[in-house]
């Protein structure tokens, strides 16, 4: 009948099925925590587990999302914490069956493959994003992050350093050529990276990266035509990112000429990184000048609210044309935008209809950490400081940046353009 197979290396869970005569098949990560799987305890992570093995077994998604806490209160949770487990499929089919649910019998390892695809997921806990490749058998891989502009992580959905390391990282994948990809990442990331939807979940076709790629004259290897690759030599997983279990095909052994090719884009990247350190040297020093500047405002602001009423609310004017601009650059509809920028979809419209004229201190909090900003960047310096006593710069998000500033009238519409 078979058991589910759960394994554990330091931050991160793999999970897959393997029956009574010892073949294994790739169990799906459902995912509501893109960076990886766990058990027990009250993260993500641990529902994930529960969510896949009750998919799996099902072959029925709307069911699983209708027991999976149950599964995970009474199931899951009696696993051990973070060690490698085995679950009869009979115990899980029993559990069910409590339930009044019958599940059919295990046929055979293998499930019907779909498109081989990219996914990007973003955990909004940690403020941090990962990709893997999906193939058409469902196995995954890590995509390792080509840290070329944003040593701090990938994103999407916008034109930037971290959705330029998406763009290069996909690249670099899909070409397994690091020159070809940074000749074709910026280009990448605008036609298609910062056409995402701003730092949600996507799917990418591996198919319509092709494509793109084959209209700029470039061609790569089919995905079925590939073997397995190893995460590992390409780089380490960061923590929490699932790789697939199983065993893998060594990449093919490069030419002398091939070799000779990378080890000069090596050195040219080993300049750029040079260069970059440089950079981020002075960077650290100017952010130290901002933090003493920051805390030279403070004091001045707390000396001087005597002259400046207090207030516990702001006006919704600044925030509504802000989600006009992010509406008009995202070409998101107004629930993806609002989630994105950390409001509720229905406050948000309520902005927007004029319903809704004044922003508590609690949005005025989630608005300027969902955009990294101040009150001072969306309602002017008097206003800034009319909340100073609530909503200080001490609770200001630690990294600012500018808001969307409206687009020009060449901006392009949502997709690929394949």
């Amino acid at each position: 009948m078979g058991r589910y197979v759960g394994t554990f290396e330091p931050d991160r869970g793999a999970l897959w099925f393997e029956t009574d005569d010892g073949r294994p098949r790739d169990v799906a990560h459902e995912s509501d925590s893109p960076l990886g799987l766990a058990w027990p305890g009250e993260r993500n992570a641990p529902y994930d587990a529960a969510m896949s093995i009750l998919a799996d077994i099902t072959e029925d998604v709307l069911l699983a999302r209708r027991w999976y806490q149950n599964f995970k209160a009474e199931v899951v949770d009696r696993l051990p914490m973070d060690r490698p487990f085995e679950l009869e499929r009979s115990e899980v089919e029993a559990w069910l069956a409590g339930q009044g649910i019958a599940v059919a019998v295990e046929a055979s390892t293998t499930r019907e493959p779909a498109g081989a695809v990219y996914c990007g997921g973003f955990d909004d806990n940690i403020q941090q994003a990962g990709l893997l490749f999906r193939g058409g058998d469902g196995r995954r891989r890590y995509v390792p992050h080509v840290a070329l502009h944003s040593p701090a992580g990938l994103a999407w959905g916008y034109e930037g350093n971290g959705p330029a390391d998406t763009a290069m990282s996909i690249l670099a994948d899909i070409t397994e050529d690091p020159v070809v990809a940074e000749r074709w990442h910026r280009e990448f990331e605008r036609e298609v990276v910062s056409r995402l939807s701003m730092n949600r979940d996507f799917e990418l076709d591996r198919a319509d990266v092709e494509r793109w790629l084959a209209g700029k004259g470039v061609s790569v290897t089919p995905e079925w035509e590939l073997g397995e690759r190893s995460p590992s030599a390409l780089a380490p997983s960061p923590p929490g990112v699932q790789e697939p279990h199983g065993s893998r095909n060594p990449r093919p052994v490069p030419t002398v000429s091939q070799l000779a090719q990378r080890g000069a884009a090596l050195d040219s990247r080993q300049s750029t990184l040079d260069a970059r350190e440089a950079a981020l040297d002075a960077r650290e020093r100017d952010l130290d000048r901002r933090d003493l500047r920051a805390e030279t405002w403070e004091s001045s602001l707390r000396a001087s609210t005597g002259v400046i009423e207090p207030s516990w609310t702001l006006p919704a004017e600044p925030v509504k044309a802000q989600i006009e601009t992010l509406l008009v650059l995202t070409h998101d509809d107004l629930p993806t935008v609002a989630r994105g920028i950390n409001v509720e979809p229905e406050w948000a419209k309520g902005v927007m209809d004029g319903s809704i004229t004044d922003v508590d201190l609690d949005h005025v909090q989630r608005l300027c950490e969902g955009l990294h900003c101040t009150p001072y960047d969306f309602w002017g310096a008097e206003a800034g400081r009319s909340i100073v006593d609530a909503y200080g710069p001490e609770l200001w998000p630690r990294y600012i940046e500018p808001l969307a500033s409206p687009p020009g009238p060449d901006v392009g519409g949502p997709g690929l353009g394949l």
